[in-house]
């Protein structure tokens, strides 16, 4: 169980600190201190990927061609 258990968090971190990381500032993504969590959760960086790439187009793209 100890194994299994250490496996599950091996996988689940990097993902968690993924999601996490989607939605902290970019001054707490880039500070030299690292947290676990972030005092003030912002959508501001799917803004932003929103208005400087044509990640609409790319996202439909993906939908099509994953849907044939």
């Amino acid at each position: 169980e100890a194994a299994a258990l250490l496996i599950a968090v091996a996988v689940a971190f990097p993902l968690y600190w993924m999601v996490l990381s989607a939605f902290k500032p970019a001054g707490e993504i880039q500070s030299t201190d690292p947290r676990p969590w972030t005092l003030a959760p912002s959508l501001d960086s799917f803004r932003r990927v929103f208005e400087q790439q044509d990640f609409g187009r790319y996202f439909l793209n993906s939908l099509l061609v994953a849907g044939t």
